[in-house]
């Protein structure tokens, strides 16, 4: 099936969550198609010139899980030709069933082979994670996380007039490394049938995490408040702080 009969088979209904096929159903199939030939030709990338403008520092990308998350960094491998790679969980596969376990170890290998880099995982440990971060990549880091027997350190931040509690871990890395903190979230156009990823400008870290709680503020103001392309649900998971106050 060529990519223009696989989106008209896609029938969304705009706006709302009712959808013949829901967007996580669709994100599960998109991923069997992940190839460079994909990456360029689906996602639009707006603010992309501030990547190729830190490309001999790189960064960190901070991101939520919304829309295909998976494929932002494959267009920005193959349309910006930036080194990607991000830190991905595997802790969590323990205490989902076997047939769950498989696809999500299948999308970590086709996004592996997306990025031609093998995935960062969470239990690698900061220093070999900082020795990635040393070779000038931009690496994507979810700060909406929790994995199942590990007190991560988090903190309130606004979203959306929400308080809830993320991950400190993205600007921590960045002010560990250096390196200058981007906003990144990427949302499904049912009108245009691409997605478009969007780049936030570049944040200085510091320690009282004012360059999350701007790319939250960046991501915000783009994820449509229905949250109908999020792959959890974030209001009910962060509301309550699930780790350590930092």
């Amino acid at each position: 099936m060529n990519i223009k009969k696989f989106f008209d088979s896609i029938k969304f209904k705009r706006n709302t969550c009712e959808l013949s096929l829901t967007f996580d159903e669709f994100m599960r199939k998109e991923t069997n198609r992940y190839s460079p030939s994909y990456a360029r030709r689906m996602v639009s990338i707006h603010g992309g010139e501030y990547l190729v403008e830190s490309k001999e520092s790189g960064g960190i990308l901070l991101f939520l899980h919304h829309g295909s998350f998976f494929l932002s960094g494959g267009s920005i491998k193959h349309k910006l030709g930036l080194d990607f790679n991000l830190i991905a969980s595997r802790r969590n596969l323990n205490f989902i069933p076997s047939d769950e376990q498989k696809f999500w170890k299948n999308v970590h290998r086709r996004s592996s082979k997306l990025y031609e880099n093998r995935l960062i995982y969470s239990d690698y440990g900061v220093r070999n994670i900082l020795n990635v971060l040393n070779h000038n990549i931009f690496l994507g880091v979810a700060v909406d996380v929790q994995e199942k027997g590990y007190n991560h350190r988090t903190r309130s931040f606004q979203f959306q007039n929400k308080c809830l509690f993320f991950q400190t871990s993205a600007e921590r890395l960045a002010i560990l490394s250096n390196k200058k903190v981007f906003g990144m979230v990427i949302v499904y156009n049912f009108q245009k049938k691409i997605h478009d990823l969007h780049i936030s400008p570049p944040l200085l870290p510091d320690k009282s995490f004012s360059a999350t709680q701007s790319a939250l503020e960046f991501m915000g103001s783009i994820i449509p408040v229905d949250h109908s392309q999020m792959f959890h649900n974030l209001n009910k998971l962060f509301s309550k702080s699930s780790g350590v106050s930092d």
